[in-house]
């Protein structure tokens, strides 16, 4: 039987083709994955706006 695992939360966005390509550009810059690069970013704005986040 298999197991049952949660799926964790995800958020989708819409974007433009350019914006696509840019999010691409800069993860792939940056040596990471799209999804990794967003998560990145908003650690970076909540601690810039002093906002906690968990570890």
């Amino acid at each position: 039987m298999k197991a049952d695992k949660t799926r964790k939360p995800q958020i989708g966005i819409q974007v433009e083709a350019e914006e696509k390509e840019l999010f691409e550009a800069v993860a792939k810059a940056r040596g990471t994955k799209v999804a990794s690069l967003m998560k990145i970013l908003m650690h970076d704005e909540a601690r810039r706006l002093g906002i906690s986040t968990p570890d």
